[in-house]
């Protein structure tokens, strides 16, 4: 709740909040899990694993808000903006119309890295991290339930994208000399760091690699709606 005066904060805190109480909660009442016993047992099972994921998330929040009140930012959107990403009522009516859990599944994953890489993107002010494939691919279900919001597990993510990408072009390319570094930075630029000096081809493909956008079907639903069924 000492996120909610922050309209930063209130834009990602209330998507989260709305989307996975609608869609983790609401569905299992309208889909009548209530009765399934096996269900029931399966969901007991795998009890820690969501709340470590969901304390992981919760936390960002907490420290997002730390942070932006000890540098005075706190507040420094909340004129002149607005928020309609609270899309309960539209997932309601979704559910009653083809919903079924692999659906409700695939939809919390990726509100969970919505989540986190928007809480990344805010504290650090960098762009771009939301819509790397590169990025995004590595937000796994342990990376995203081990999420603090900081430096060290920022640097952890971009290392591995790091390596990804050498792996790739060496792959492509063989072993060329050139040494492939990422930060938070670097996902708003035509190109990784290292790459300066490199042939013309390496750079092409490497851009390709890096300009290569994430599709998450929750940021899609927000721009574009839900889809329409006959």
């Amino acid at each position: 709740y000492n996120g909610f005066g922050s309209y930063e904060l209130f834009h990602i805190k209330s998507l989260w909040d709305f989307h996975s109480y609608t869609n983790r909660l609401v569905w299992y009442f309208l889909d009548k899990k209530y009765k399934d016993a096996a269900f029931v047992r399966k969901e007991l099972q795998n009890k820690d694993k969501t709340i470590a994921l969901t304390k992981a998330v919760q936390d960002g929040f907490t420290a997002l808000a730390t942070h932006l009140t000890a540098t005075g930012e706190y507040e420094r959107k909340n004129q002149g903006e607005y928020s309609l990403r609270q899309n309960r009522f539209r997932m309601e009516e979704e559910m009653l119309v083809g919903y079924d859990d692999d659906v409700s599944i695939n939809s919390h994953f990726n509100l969970c890295k919505l989540t986190v890489s928007e809480l990344v993107e805010c504290r650090f002010g960098i762009q771009g991290f939301l819509t790397s494939k590169l990025a995004q691919h590595k937000l796994s279900a342990a990376a995203l339930s081990s999420f603090e919001l900081s430096e060290d597990w920022l640097d952890s993510i971009c290392d591995k994208v790091a390596k990804d990408v050498q792996r790739q072009l060496e792959t492509r390319f063989g072993a060329n000399g050139f040494q492939v570094a990422v930060d938070g930075g670097s996902f708003s630029q035509p190109l990784p760091k290292g790459l300066d000096d490199a042939p013309a081809e390496v750079k092409d493909y490497a851009a390709g690699l890096w300009q290569e956008r994430a599709v998450n079907p929750v940021v899609d639903a927000l721009i574009t709606g839900p889809p329409t069924r006959g």
